[in-house]
């Protein structure tokens, strides 16, 4: 068996955490490991009869499933004590340009037509890292996002930047993650093994369910 294209799953200690884009919810099933059986490429599992049928009966499978894109390593480093580069005229336009992104492709929209939005260039080299232009783009971006209209919000945080980003030619993996007990969601932009948008230590707390990019 395998999941549906638009859902995704993680396991943490004995838990599984499904992501379902479409509709934009998560799903707890605390001990579900071994009833789920998820496969290490993240998308075919062995289920229990019990769990096949309760799956089957959300939609969560299909007879066809899609390549996953590859986990980035985990977080050595973020970017947030960066000191930011003075803005230039090029980096205005660009900013200019996520304010539009946010009110025409994020406020009101689906989680699914967000990533759809953001998912408009080839994705990065496995191996790839975060390079000097990377970092100071990243840091002008923090400098001036204040004066953006957006939520504090991770997910509005991370789509603008990435939108940031790929109006400067450049790219990075959007990823989403998952704790439990408490259960919390959170997502960040990474390259390689460092995080562009949070703190390494807040992002270790989290384990990865779905990567865009």
């Amino acid at each position: 068996m395998q999941l549906a294209p638009h859902v995704h799953a993680a396991v943490i200690g004995d838990d599984v955490v499904l992501l379902d884009i479409e509709t934009d919810a998560y799903f707890c099933l605390p001990e579900g490991r071994s009833a789920i059986g998820l496969q290490p490429d993240r998308r075919r599992l062995r289920p229990t009869p019990d769990a096949a049928e309760m799956l089957e009966s959300a939609g969560y499978l299909s007879a066809v499933g899609e390549a996953r894109s590859p986990f980035p390593p985990p977080v050595r480093r973020d970017l947030l004590s960066t000191e930011p580069p003075s803005l230039r005229p090029r980096d205005l336009a660009a900013l200019a340009g996520c304010a539009i992104d946010l009110a025409t492709r994020y406020r009101g929209q689906p989680l699914s037509r967000v990533l759809k939005a953001a998912a408009k260039v080839a994705p990065l080299a496995e191996d790839q890292q975060a390079d000097a232009d990377l970092v100071a783009l990243c840091a002008r971006f923090r400098h001036a996002a204040i004066w953006l209209p957006a939520p504090g919000k991770c997910l509005a945080r991370s789509f603008l930047l990435l939108r940031f980003l790929q109006r400067a030619g450049r790219n990075a993996r959007w990823v989403f993650g998952v704790r439990t007990w408490p259960f919390g969601a959170h997502c960040w932009l990474q390259v390689g093994d460092t995080a562009l948008d949070e703190a390494t230590d807040l992002v270790g707390e989290y384990t990865p369910i779905f990567v865009l990019g």
